[in-house]
Protein backbone atom coordinates (compact mmCIF):
# COMPACT_ATOMS: atom_id res chain seq x y z
CA UNK A 1 0.00 0.00 0.00
CA UNK A 2 2.83 2.41 0.86
CA UNK A 3 4.51 1.78 -2.49
CA UNK A 4 1.25 2.37 -4.38
CA UNK A 5 0.48 5.58 -2.46
CA UNK A 6 4.01 6.92 -3.10
CA UNK A 7 3.73 6.25 -6.83
CA UNK A 8 0.29 7.89 -7.01
CA UNK A 9 1.47 10.90 -5.00
CA UNK A 10 4.45 11.39 -7.31
CA UNK A 11 2.12 11.01 -10.30
CA UNK A 12 -0.20 13.73 -9.02
CA UNK A 13 -3.14 11.43 -8.24
CA UNK A 14 -3.09 12.08 -4.47
CA UNK A 15 -3.09 15.49 -2.79
CA UNK A 16 0.23 16.38 -1.19
CA UNK A 17 0.69 18.52 1.89
CA UNK A 18 2.38 18.60 5.27
CA UNK A 19 2.79 15.82 7.77
CA UNK A 20 0.89 14.86 10.91
CA UNK A 21 -1.94 17.25 11.81
CA UNK A 22 -1.00 19.58 8.95
CA UNK A 23 -1.23 16.82 6.33
CA UNK A 24 -3.61 17.41 3.43
CA UNK A 25 -7.09 15.92 3.92
CA UNK A 26 -7.99 13.09 1.57
CA UNK A 27 -10.55 14.00 -1.08
CA UNK A 28 -13.01 11.76 -2.92
CA UNK A 29 -10.72 11.99 -5.97
CA UNK A 30 -7.71 10.94 -3.85
CA UNK A 31 -9.68 7.97 -2.50
CA UNK A 32 -10.82 6.96 -6.00
CA UNK A 33 -7.21 7.08 -7.22
CA UNK A 34 -6.02 4.93 -4.32
CA UNK A 35 -8.83 2.40 -4.87
CA UNK A 36 -7.85 2.09 -8.54
CA UNK A 37 -4.19 1.71 -7.60
CA UNK A 38 -5.01 -1.12 -5.20
CA UNK A 39 -7.61 -2.67 -7.50
CA UNK A 40 -5.50 -2.80 -10.66
CA UNK A 41 -3.18 -5.74 -11.31
CA UNK A 42 0.42 -4.91 -12.18
CA UNK A 43 3.68 -3.53 -10.79
CA UNK A 44 2.96 -1.50 -7.63
CA UNK A 45 5.97 0.73 -8.26
CA UNK A 46 4.31 1.82 -11.52
CA UNK A 47 0.85 2.34 -10.03
CA UNK A 48 0.64 5.92 -11.32
CA UNK A 49 1.15 4.81 -14.93
CA UNK A 50 -1.45 2.07 -14.48
CA UNK A 51 -4.00 4.40 -12.90
CA UNK A 52 -3.40 6.99 -15.62
CA UNK A 53 -4.75 4.49 -18.16
CA UNK A 54 -7.38 2.72 -16.05
CA UNK A 55 -8.83 5.92 -14.59
CA UNK A 56 -9.53 7.24 -18.10
CA UNK A 57 -11.62 4.21 -19.12
CA UNK A 58 -14.92 5.58 -20.41
CA UNK A 59 -18.42 4.61 -19.31
CA UNK A 60 -19.99 2.56 -22.13
CA UNK A 61 -23.32 1.55 -20.60
CA UNK A 62 -25.36 1.53 -17.40
CA UNK A 63 -27.61 -1.42 -16.56
CA UNK A 64 -30.08 -1.92 -13.73
CA UNK A 65 -32.34 -4.60 -12.29
CA UNK A 66 -34.25 -5.21 -9.09
CA UNK A 67 -33.00 -7.81 -6.63
CA UNK A 68 -35.52 -10.66 -6.52
CA UNK A 69 -37.39 -9.50 -9.62
CA UNK A 70 -39.21 -12.34 -11.42
CA UNK A 71 -37.20 -12.16 -14.65
CA UNK A 72 -33.96 -10.80 -13.14
CA UNK A 73 -33.00 -9.36 -16.51
CA UNK A 74 -30.79 -6.31 -16.85
CA UNK A 75 -32.03 -3.29 -18.77
CA UNK A 76 -30.57 0.06 -19.73
CA UNK A 77 -30.55 2.44 -16.77
CA UNK A 78 -31.43 6.11 -16.68
CA UNK A 79 -29.14 7.37 -13.95
CA UNK A 80 -30.73 10.06 -11.71
CA UNK A 81 -29.26 13.54 -11.86
CA UNK A 82 -28.03 13.45 -8.24
CA UNK A 83 -25.18 11.14 -9.32
CA UNK A 84 -24.30 13.25 -12.39
CA UNK A 85 -23.06 10.17 -14.27
CA UNK A 86 -23.26 10.09 -18.08
CA UNK A 87 -22.01 7.97 -20.96
CA UNK A 88 -18.37 8.69 -21.72
CA UNK A 89 -17.50 9.75 -18.15
CA UNK A 90 -14.13 8.55 -16.91
CA UNK A 91 -13.97 5.76 -14.32
CA UNK A 92 -12.12 7.81 -11.70
CA UNK A 93 -14.74 10.58 -11.76
CA UNK A 94 -17.63 8.10 -11.50
CA UNK A 95 -16.05 6.44 -8.45
CA UNK A 96 -15.49 9.85 -6.83
CA UNK A 97 -19.16 10.78 -7.37
CA UNK A 98 -20.36 7.46 -5.94
CA UNK A 99 -18.20 7.95 -2.86
CA UNK A 100 -19.63 11.44 -2.43
CA UNK A 101 -23.26 10.17 -2.55
CA UNK A 102 -22.61 6.97 -0.56
CA UNK A 103 -25.13 6.30 2.22
CA UNK A 104 -23.44 4.51 5.09
CA UNK A 105 -25.40 1.71 6.79
CA UNK A 106 -26.40 2.51 10.36
CA UNK A 107 -24.46 0.97 13.23
CA UNK A 108 -26.59 -0.41 16.05
CA UNK A 109 -25.94 -0.22 19.79
CA UNK A 110 -24.00 -3.48 19.63
CA UNK A 111 -21.68 -2.11 16.95
CA UNK A 112 -23.15 -4.31 14.24
CA UNK A 113 -23.98 -2.67 10.91
CA UNK A 114 -27.66 -2.67 9.92
CA UNK A 115 -28.70 -2.40 6.30
CA UNK A 116 -32.32 -2.58 5.18
CA UNK A 117 -33.75 -1.64 1.77
CA UNK A 118 -35.72 1.59 1.83
CA UNK A 119 -38.65 2.68 -0.32
CA UNK A 120 -37.87 4.61 -3.47
CA UNK A 121 -35.96 7.78 -2.53
CA UNK A 122 -36.99 11.13 -4.01
CA UNK A 123 -35.81 14.71 -3.73
CA UNK A 124 -37.96 17.73 -2.90
CA UNK A 125 -39.18 17.95 -6.50
CA UNK A 126 -40.26 14.30 -6.57
CA UNK A 127 -37.38 13.19 -8.80
CA UNK A 128 -35.84 9.79 -8.07
CA UNK A 129 -32.52 9.69 -6.20
CA UNK A 130 -30.07 6.81 -6.09
CA UNK A 131 -28.04 6.54 -2.88
CA UNK A 132 -25.20 4.00 -3.26
CA UNK A 133 -25.00 1.70 -0.25
CA UNK A 134 -22.63 -0.92 -1.61
CA UNK A 135 -19.96 -0.75 -4.34
CA UNK A 136 -17.88 -3.51 -5.93
CA UNK A 137 -15.18 -2.95 -8.56
CA UNK A 138 -13.70 -5.49 -10.96
CA UNK A 139 -10.81 -4.39 -13.18
CA UNK A 140 -9.53 -6.46 -16.11
CA UNK A 141 -6.53 -6.16 -18.39
CA UNK A 142 -6.34 -8.23 -21.58
CA UNK A 143 -5.57 -7.90 -25.29
CA UNK A 144 -8.29 -5.24 -25.59
CA UNK A 145 -6.70 -3.04 -22.92
CA UNK A 146 -8.25 -2.00 -19.59
CA UNK A 147 -11.90 -2.49 -18.70
CA UNK A 148 -13.85 -2.25 -15.47
CA UNK A 149 -17.23 -3.18 -14.00
CA UNK A 150 -18.73 -1.21 -11.11
CA UNK A 151 -21.62 -2.96 -9.37
CA UNK A 152 -23.63 -0.70 -7.09
CA UNK A 153 -26.50 -1.49 -4.73
CA UNK A 154 -28.71 1.49 -3.94
CA UNK A 155 -30.56 2.12 -0.68
CA UNK A 156 -33.86 0.95 -2.24
CA UNK A 157 -32.38 -2.43 -3.22
CA UNK A 158 -31.73 -1.63 -6.88
CA UNK A 159 -28.69 -3.22 -8.53
CA UNK A 160 -26.79 -1.05 -11.01
CA UNK A 161 -23.88 -2.06 -13.24
CA UNK A 162 -21.58 0.51 -14.85
CA UNK A 163 -19.39 -0.87 -17.67
CA UNK A 164 -16.14 0.89 -18.65
CA UNK A 165 -13.50 0.32 -21.35
CA UNK A 166 -10.51 2.13 -22.79
CA UNK A 167 -11.32 4.12 -25.91
CA UNK A 168 -9.76 3.12 -29.22
CA UNK A 169 -8.06 6.50 -29.37
CA UNK A 170 -6.37 5.85 -26.03
CA UNK A 171 -5.27 2.37 -27.09
CA UNK A 172 -3.62 3.71 -30.26
CA UNK A 173 -1.35 5.91 -28.15
CA UNK A 174 -0.29 3.34 -25.56
CA UNK A 175 1.91 0.27 -25.58
CA UNK A 176 2.66 -2.27 -22.88
CA UNK A 177 4.72 -5.44 -22.54
CA UNK A 178 1.81 -7.08 -20.68
CA UNK A 179 -0.78 -6.76 -23.43
CA UNK A 180 -0.87 -10.52 -23.96
CA UNK A 181 -1.48 -11.39 -20.27
CA UNK A 182 -5.04 -11.34 -18.88
CA UNK A 183 -5.33 -10.19 -15.27
CA UNK A 184 -8.36 -9.37 -13.16
CA UNK A 185 -8.84 -8.03 -9.62
CA UNK A 186 -12.04 -7.48 -7.61
CA UNK A 187 -12.45 -4.98 -4.76
CA UNK A 188 -15.31 -6.10 -2.49
CA UNK A 189 -17.94 -3.79 -0.90
CA UNK A 190 -16.42 -3.65 2.64
CA UNK A 191 -13.35 -1.92 1.18
CA UNK A 192 -15.43 0.91 -0.29
CA UNK A 193 -17.44 1.27 2.91
CA UNK A 194 -14.24 1.49 4.95
CA UNK A 195 -12.91 4.21 2.62
CA UNK A 196 -16.11 6.27 2.97
CA UNK A 197 -16.02 5.96 6.77
CA UNK A 198 -12.42 7.15 6.72
CA UNK A 199 -13.30 10.11 4.46
CA UNK A 200 -16.13 11.14 6.79
CA UNK A 201 -14.39 10.24 10.05
CA UNK A 202 -17.16 7.76 10.90
CA UNK A 203 -16.70 4.80 13.31
CA UNK A 204 -16.12 1.37 11.83
CA UNK A 205 -18.73 -1.37 12.36
CA UNK A 206 -18.23 -4.74 13.99
CA UNK A 207 -18.60 -7.56 11.49
CA UNK A 208 -20.24 -10.71 12.88
CA UNK A 209 -18.80 -14.02 11.66
CA UNK A 210 -20.14 -17.49 12.51
CA UNK A 211 -18.23 -19.30 15.22
CA UNK A 212 -16.29 -22.37 14.13
CA UNK A 213 -17.80 -25.66 15.13
CA UNK A 214 -15.67 -27.64 17.58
Amino acid sequence: MTVIARSLREGGFITTGGRGRSAASMTNFDAASLLLGVGAPGDNTKAAATVARLSAAALEKSLTWKRGAPDGRQKAATVPSNLNINAGDELIHVIARLLNEFELPKIGATGLRRIRPKPRVQNEDGAEIWLPQSIQLETTFDQRGWSADLEVTTSDGRLVRFVFAETQQALRHTTTELRWKRSSVTLLPPIFEAVVRCLRDEPSPVYAFPRPVD
